[in-house]
Parts: C-alpha cells; structure tokens; sequence
C-alpha cells in the first residue's frame, strides 16, 4: 500500500506540475528578497585541522546521525569517508570497480534512519549501508541494480522505492522504481519546453541536484542551468515551481563537429549548485555565472540560499572562499563546507539565529 501511495502522489504530481508554457521569463523572487549573512573563514569558521591529512579530493558531503559525517573523495583509494567529529576518528569505505559492494564512481549519498545509501551512474547501482556508530563501520544491507541504464542520482523514497533522475539523451526526466515488484515509472515532465528553449528537452541540459528530507516527504530538485526549483509534497502530491534570482533565458543549441554532435545550452549559465532539503527549508549552493563568451569562467560557488518549502525567502550565507560541497547539521545549528585552501579542508560555520 506505501508503494502505491507513493507512486500516486508523484503522479498527482506530474499532472499539477505540466511543462511551462513558452512565455517571457518571471522572477518568483530576488536576492533582494533574503537576508544577507557575510562569513568568513578567519572569523566564522572552525577549519576541522584533521581532515587534511585524510582528504585527496573530498567533493560531497552528507550529514549523519550522532555527529558524523559521510565524505565523498575522489582522490583516494576509497570512495567514502565517514568520519566521527567528536572524537576526530575516520574510516574508509567503497571501493571503486565491479565487486559487490563497489561502485564504479559515486553520485549520490542519501541517509535515512541509520542508512547510508551510495549510488553510482555508470553501474546503475544503489548500495545500503548500515551504519555502526559505536564502531565507525559500513554493513552492506542492500545491493540493487537499477534497470534502467546510467541514472544521474537515485535514492530512497521509502524502504522499497527509489526516485532517480534520469540519463541524459533519453527525454527521460526521472524513473519511480518499485523494488517489491521490479517495476518502475518513467516521467518526462520537464521544467521548460522545447517552444522555449528552442530543443526538445533533455536531462542532458536540465541536469538537476536533488535531495529528500529525513521523513521522506518531501523532494526538491534545483536547476543547473536555469534559475529554477521544483519541490514535491509526498503528503498532498502538490508541486511548486519557483523561478529566480535572476533571468536566464537561453536556448538550447545543437553543435555539430564532424560525424558527432552535442547540445549546448547558450549562453551557458551556472545557477544551483548542490541543495540539502531540511526538515523546514532547503540551502541551496548558488553560482549565478553566465559564461557568454570562451573568454568567460563560471566562476566560483560562494553562496548558499535558504527557503522555505513555500519558497518563502530566508536567508543568503555569503563565503569569502569557494564551496566545493556542504551539508548542514539543522540538530546542533552548523553549516558543513569543503574549501579549498589552497588544499580542500572541511570547516565548520554556526548557522546563525534570528
């Protein structure tokens, strides 16, 4: 019945949240619209000293229970750390290749209720992990291979379902599997249409961060590429759709070079970068870039919008150094964040409290 429950609401879903019709972009709201924290490393943050002698090139975080943290590192035998801030111990964990609890690479860290669930793109697996606090360990629980080929990001629902973004080149926006009876649903309800972004859409250039709160009923999906955000409601299957901070209307182009070709998004725009979905409000990691000429960088990450699930606007944490991932510990009151200074260290800054 929870399968069924849950596969009704994201269809509710799909039918409230109809592609966008073709009109002028609109701003649902502004920077001027938060408040603006400014934080420092010097001032504000606690660099975690330890952790640069673990790190290769730690890229992903994931807040855990009794003040742990999951890390991924890509420069490093193994994939995942987890790492106990109490008492400053780590371990290693995942290898990468084809055995069974390894993964080929690793796009995704979700944890609910005591599992830590890794999935990769290239293997289409999810691997469960249950966490050993007293002994800082990983317990593999569950090893599932997705049907569907080559996922952006999958992670749990509930128990028995999994929600995954879908692979680029498909015109598959995401796939609800149902892991009692092996059957999934594939959804192609895209945040723009082809009228007016001028291509047929794509995960390819709607690539999405996305994450799902600790109770399971909320999703929010954050455009790369566009100013946009999607939240899902598991409990009225209501969907929002906001717009903003900026304008970024772009086409969608296709780039021909010899007997291949590509699409590009032009100009190119970096927008959301990394979202973390709270038990009240969601952080979103914001670049707000246009790459308009090849002369023209992107630039850096080095802020994060909070919101709440109404898009109600909150807050905007404003760092003087790039974010290379965060997470946030809503229990204890702090922001996570990987620098790089020069090397890549975890610091810990307070959220602060009206």
């Amino acid at each position: 019945m929870k399968n069924i429950l849950v596969i009704l609401w994201i269809t509710i879903f799909i039918h409230s949240c109809r592609t966008t019709e073709s009109r002028e972009w609109h701003c649902d709201f502004t920077a001027d619209d938060f408040e603006r924290i400014e934080m420092t490393v010097n001032d504000d943050g606690n660099v975690l000293d330890f952790t640069e002698e673990l790190f290769g090139k730690p890229s992903l975080l994931t807040m855990l229970d009794n003040n742990c943290i999951a890390v991924k590192d890509r420069g490093n035998d193994k994939m995942v750390w987890l790492i106990n801030l109490d008492n400053e111990e780590a371990k290693s964990f995942v290898s990468r290749g084809v055995g069974p609890e390894e993964l080929l690479d690793l796009t995704t860290m979700s944890y609910h209720n005591g599992i830590l669930s890794l999935a990769g793109l290239n293997d289409s697996k999810v691997l469960d992990f249950k966490v050993d606090y007293d002994s800082l360990n990983l317990t593999l629980s569950n090893l599932l291979v997705l049907p569907y080929s080559c996922p952006f990001r999958s992670m749990h629902l509930n128990d028995s379902v999994i929600f995954s973004l879908g692979t680029s080149f498909t015109g598959d926006r995401y796939h609800i599997y149902n892991m009692v009876d092996s059957a999934y649903e594939t959804f192609r309800s895209f945040p723009l249409d082809s009228a007016y972004i001028g291509m047929s859409p794509d995960n390819s250039f709607f690539q999405a961060d996305v994450d799902i709160n600790r109770n399971k009923n909320k999703i929010v999906m954050t455009n790369r590429y566009w100013g946009i955000i999607e939240f899902i409601d598991g409990n009225s299957g209501k969907c929002t759709r906001l717009y903003g901070p900026i304008k970024t209307e772009a086409k969608v182009v296709k780039k021909t070079r010899g007997d291949s070709y590509s699409f590009r998004q032009e100009p190119r725009w970096s927008i959301w970068d990394e979202v973390y979905a709270g038990q009240d409000k969601i952080y979103i990691g914001y670049n707000g870039n246009c790459e308009k000429s090849k002369e023209d960088s992107f630039g850096e990450v080095k802020e994060i919008y909070t919101m709440s699930y109404d898009g109600k606007p909150d807050r905007i944490y404003s760092f003087d150094e790039a974010i290379v991932g965060f997470t946030i510990d809503e229990k204890n009151g702090f922001i996570y964040i990987i620098h790089e200074l020069p090397e890549r260290v975890l610091v810990r800054y307070p959220l602060k409290s009206k």
